[in-house]
């Protein structure tokens, strides 16, 4: 939020990343300048809904986080948990905060339509977005479930769904793609068929069920070989929230727990290979990570280029890191090396889907395999 104190701006970024990808060092020794760049009114270049309209959804899904309503309660005193497992984060305040710079975002992204491309051109060397409608929809949407009892929630929900587009199936739930969590949460709120439609033919696609209900290849749904875990992590995820509202429940329900127990190497197609650093006790040893590879300052002042190439473990564990994974299907070719960023590199991107699967998991109360 300190990104949009100024109604007509929006900084979406800081940071070169090309200056950054020059250098191998610790977070903290990291002098570099530190650019800023902004979107919105308060620059020449137009464009920078996709960016503000994403961040106005996080706000907003994190407002109702905070926020306290009779459906929270009603749940809290029908749980089985002791009291002492139950963590209330409610702020009513610091949720009203959320929610008002999410609506006053989501105003100026609705003034400044296009993507980020032309304003952040740094930012677009590495994740260029190719639409910012889905962006948009997907604020909206979120919009609409935080205002729900208000007036407003109507005008939003209206809007995603205009914003929405229906002309081809989706591609991925990623992170220039959110169609998937948008038709999820429209059925949700609206139960038309439509969207419903939209998230079935999605898991019909070829890399995952194959227009059947069975998963097309055993093993690892493959989508992509930079980062294949993130795409099938977010499959995951979106197939337990199509099954928390009853679409083809039981094989989507399967599918996701096939997809996590090969994250974690408690699948029989991954030679029990754990992706997930950390856990278990075959897992990888030399993630695509800057701080966990460089020794301590007391061991070597000097962390560099030499700690990148050199083949040995990382003196520091991320704990529970989701690394890119296979470059194929059958997964033969995944190399525990840092300098194979296709398959090492960590990111936010791709712990996302996987966390929420996981809770999906929890949900559902589906167990590891014995």
């Amino acid at each position: 939020m300190k990104c949009h104190q100024q109604t007509d701006r929006f900084y979406a970024q800081v940071g070169n990343g090309v200056a950054d990808h020059q250098q191998w060092e610790r977070p903290e020794d990291n002098t570099l300048p530190r650019p800023s760049y902004v979107v919105g009114a308060g620059t020449t270049q137009s464009g920078g809904a996709d960016v503000m309209g994403e961040t106005a959804a996080a706000l907003a899904a994190a407002s109702i986080v905070f926020k306290a309503t009779v459906l929270f309660f009603t749940r809290l005193l029908l749980t089985s948990l002791p009291l002492s497992d139950i963590h209330i984060c409610i702020d009513v305040t610091y949720s009203n905060y959320l929610l008002s710079n999410a609506t006053s975002l989501y105003a100026l992204a609705k003034n400044n339509p296009g993507t980020y491309n032309a304003a952040v051109t740094d930012g677009a060397q590495f994740y260029s977005s190719s639409h910012w409608e889905d962006e948009m929809a997907h604020a909206a949407a979120w919009l609409a479930k935080a205002y729900e009892g208000n007036t407003v929630a109507d005008t939003y929900l209206s809007e995603s769904e205009a914003y929405l587009d229906h002309s081809s199936i989706i591609w991925a739930l990623e992170w220039d793609d959110k169609r998937g969590l948008v038709n999820f949460i429209l059925y949700e709120m609206t139960k038309k068929d439509i969207y419903k439609n939209n998230l079935i033919n999605f898991f019909k696609s070829d890399w995952l069920f194959n227009g059947g209900t069975e998963l097309s290849q055993p093993g690892l749904a493959f989508r992509l070989q930079w980062g294949s875990l993130r795409y099938a992590a977010n499959a995951a995820y979106l197939a337990l929230l199509s099954a928390k509202e009853n679409i083809n429940s039981e094989s989507y329900k399967t599918f996701a727990k096939s997809q996590v127990d090969y994250f974690l190497g408690l699948s029989s197609h991954n030679n029990q290979f754990s992706y997930v650093v950390g856990f278990g006790t075959n897992y990888p040893k030399q993630p695509h990570h800057k701080a966990a590879s460089c020794p301590y300052a007391s061991d070597d002042p000097n962390c560099g280029w030499n700690y990148f190439n050199i083949d040995q473990d990382n003196p520091h564990t991320l704990y529970g890191a989701l690394v890119g994974g296979p470059k194929n299907q059958a997964g033969t070719d995944y190399e525990d090396r840092r300098t194979d960023y296709v398959s090492n590199e960590v990111a936010c991107d791709y712990n996302a889907g996987f966390t929420g699967a996981l809770a999906g998991l929890k949900y559902f109360g589906l167990s590891p395999p014995a």
